[in-house]
């Protein structure tokens, strides 16, 4: 445990020297969380609308936004600000200090509980700060990104599997069901997307678990309790799966525009032109684009949407199939080990799933698209080092003088790991205070792939802009209502369309209260903002995002759920007896 809270202690040390971290995400999630925080209260326990994002306009983002991490958020934040009455933005680095050293903590934690079900704690141990102190953990996602849903996903994933090994062995079953599916369930209302990569990782756990018979039984009470998490976070999934269109938080014409755009590259101009500064010849350069173009062109394009992410997680990668390479070496006969030998397939599988060549996969899998990004099944190649890094400690530690290998296991696997880290600390910036704008138009690409073009002043209260005829006077007003509005009013000499600083949601609805009209709502996809088409002379325009039943049902049926699962939890099963008096 002490190794465990000292990897945590040793992710923060750059904070607490340094200052915030400035995550491509941090601001968003602060933003975000600033929304949620002025939304929430008894009359509001799981906010939808945050009414001050868009410099006071409001948005239904939540709607779609995973939730957990932001209750998790509430539960550090309050504290803090009793003690210190600081804001959001004051407490930004105690946030990011307090809630990175849980992740690391407790991913570590869970990892160690997991991998010590079926090796000995010494493989659990290295095994579990492996999970840890991987770069895409470790150094991607908590500084480059402060990928805020994808850690506590993290955190959750070996618990998952751990109760998926128990449920499948049929020892206290009932207990380890309901933990699968209410871990499950934390998982998706933290980051869906991971919990999408996690079924076929808890299919490969259950049918490695050594399952106790009959086998049916148990594969059946492992989907109940899949499709139990997954009814029990209904009241975030309904509302996701049913809006996720109309507030789509990446919208783009092309559809798999992130995910095409994201496998890992090679930044062949940057590799090109350093070889040129080294003196080499032109023959040479030559023979390494070459190389280069047969992997594909795509491989080897330009910048993407996420920056430096495609290519840090290239350097992830490549460091952490060098230390699964020197686990392996160092083990010898892994073959022999089935558990061993399906998570390294699994690695392989999940790096060749992040390069261009496995393209024609997602071309023909359409779905796997939804992942956004194919670095993201960096996650999956984390948990299966994990298991390798595990699995080949108790190999060497077999073997004659398996002191001096397991000291050059550990040097050689911490060392290449530390390596992907530093490059990713490096990648980094750093500043005193965290910025919250609150302002969405600034973050997310438009319908053109461009950067929100913001129509006037984004902070103003009022958004409308680009019309001579409405006066100085209108006025402008955000409605705290179940389905999210605001109203506006104008006086316009003639009937036209205007721009408003609200993004492109294609499930906004405008209504004229005087005549009880509906209004056109467009997309100026120039910019990817709204568009709103005024009638003429003075009137009084609502503008708001209407609620579905699905945004209702779900909240019901996760409720009735939840009390089903608590009777199934305490209830006794009846016991009967048996011919020849037993019971």
């Amino acid at each position: 445990m002490l190794l465990i809270l000292g990897i945590a202690f040793l992710n923060i040390v750059p904070i607490l020297w340094k200052g915030v971290a400035q995550g491509d995400d941090l601001d968003t999630h602060l933003s975000y969380f600033r929304a949620f925080l002025h939304e929430f209260g008894l009359n509001n326990l799981y906010p939808r609308w945050l009414s001050t994002l868009n410099g006071g306009q409001g948005s239904p983002v939540f709607l779609i936004q995973y939730p957990l991490p932001y209750f998790f958020l509430l539960g550090i934040y309050w504290p803090i600000h009793l003690l210190t009455r600081m804001d959001v933005v004051g407490a930004a680095r105690a946030l990011e200090v307090i809630t990175l050293f849980i992740f690391m903590a407790s991913s570590g934690w869970a990892a160690y509980a997991w991998l010590k079900s079926w090796c000995s704690p010494g493989a659990a141990l290295f095994g579990s700060l492996v999970y840890v102190f991987a770069p895409y953990h470790f150094g991607l996602n908590a500084y480059r990104r402060y990928a805020l849903g994808e850690l506590l996903a993290y955190s959750l994933i070996p618990v998952a599997l751990l109760h998926t090994r128990n449920l499948m062995s049929g020892r206290k079953s009932r207990p380890d069901f309901i933990v699968v599916s209410l871990v499950f369930a934390a998982i998706v209302c933290s980051h869906p997307i991971t919990a999408a990569m996690l079924v076929p990782l808890l299919v490969v756990q259950a049918a490695l678990g050594r399952p106790a018979s009959p086998l049916w039984k148990h594969l059946c009470s492992l989907s109940l309790a899949l499709v139990a998490g997954i009814l029990l976070s209904s009241f975030y999934l309904f509302p996701f799966a049913a809006n996720y269109r109309n507030v789509e938080m990446h919208p783009n014409r092309n559809a798999n525009y992130l995910y095409d755009a994201n496998y890992l590259q090679l930044p062949i101009g940057s590799i090109v032109s350093a070889m040129q500064r080294q003196g080499a010849s032109a023959a040479a350069e030559k023979s390494v684009a070459r190389a280069f173009n047969r992997l594909g062109p795509a491989f080897i394009r330009g910048p993407k949407y996420v920056g430096f992410a495609p290519i840090l997680s290239l350097i992830d990668v490549v460091l952490m199939a060098l230390a699964g390479a020197v686990c392996v070496f160092l083990a010898g006969r892994w073959w022999r080990d089935t558990n061993l030998a399906v998570w390294l397939a699994i690695g392989v599988i999940s790096i060749y799933l992040q390069t261009y060549p496995s393209h024609w996969i997602a071309d023909i899998v359409s779905p796997l698209k939804k992942i956004q990004f194919p670095w993201r099944f960096s996650t999956v190649t984390c948990i299966a080092l994990a298991v390798v890094a595990a699995g080949c400690w108790d190999h060497v530690r077999a073997r004659r003088g398996s002191r001096l290998r397991i000291a050059a296991l550990a040097a050689a696997v911490f060392v290449l790991l530390g390596f992907g880290n530093l490059v990713a600390l490096r990648a980094s910036s750093f500043r005193h205070q965290a910025i919250a704008t609150g302002v969405e138009v600034d973050q997310y690409p438009s319908y053109t792939g461009r950067k929100f073009q913001a129509a006037g002043d984004t902070q103003a209260p009022l958004a409308l802009v680009q019309s001579r005829a409405l006066p100085r006077s209108r006025l402008w007003q955000v409605l705290h209502n179940s389905a999210g509005a605001f109203v506006i009013r104008t006086n316009p000499t003639d009937a036209e369309t205007v721009v408003m600083n609200l993004l492109c949601f294609p499930g906004w609805k405008a209504t004229d209260l005087n005549t009880g009209q509906p209004l056109t709502v467009g997309c100026d996809k120039t910019r990817g903002l709204a568009t709103i088409a005024i009638p003429k002379d003075a009137t009084d325009l609502k503008v708001f995002f209407p609620l579905k039943l699905s945004d209702y049902a779900g909240g019901w049926v996760s409720l009735i759920l939840a009390i089903g699962l608590l009777l199934f939890a305490i209830v006794t099963p009846r016991r009967s007896k048996r011919p020849g008096g037993s019971i």
